[in-house]
């Protein structure tokens, strides 16, 4: 391989060398450079949509604070004795028939007894009670009945301030 080298004109010698140091130069471009642009310009992308993203959260706080606040006011049991909540929503689910008794426990508070009460419904209205009128449950003894999937038990649930 020297040997060939050495036969070689200055001209070609030249060439080659020059062919060498350009390909050396491209392959460095295409390796290293190149994919560090390409990641330098996401992370640029991906701050510019979090900085837009950050402006639209700061101009939009506080009505996102005021639907809040309404939604809680909204959602509240209100003017609305929890008693008259408890027993509508009770004949909504189709729990009636279970009921044994409402009792009301406080101004804010009621025990509501069951027996042979579909286990998955009476969860579904808890639910229900918690998402949409803030009705938060104090206590809960529920015990399997004779039925399958039923339950009987007492639930103390209290509306919220």
């Amino acid at each position: 391989m020297l040997q060939k080298w050495s036969e070689l004109e200055a001209f070609h010698k030249l060439s080659i060398s020059l062919g060498v140091v350009v390909s050396i130069f491209l392959i460095y471009f295409i390796v290293i450079i190149n994919p560090i642009n390409n990641k330098s310009s996401e992370l640029e992308a991906k701050i510019d949509s979090w900085s837009s993203i950050y402006v639209w959260m700061q101009e939009n706080t506080p009505k996102i604070k005021a639907f809040q606040e309404s939604s809680k006011s909204k959602g509240a049991v209100g003017e609305k004795k929890i008693h008259t909540l408890v027993s509508e929503t009770v004949n909504k689910y189709r729990l009636k028939d279970s009921i044994k008794k409402i009792d009301k426990t406080g101004s804010r508070a009621v025990k509501v007894s069951f027996n042979n009460a579909p286990f998955d419904t009476v969860i579904q209205w808890i639910n229900f009670l918690k998402k949409n009128y803030s009705v938060s449950t104090v206590s809960a003894a529920i015990k399997k009945s004779n039925g399958i999937g039923t339950v009987d038990g007492a639930i103390t649930l209290e509306a919220a301030e």
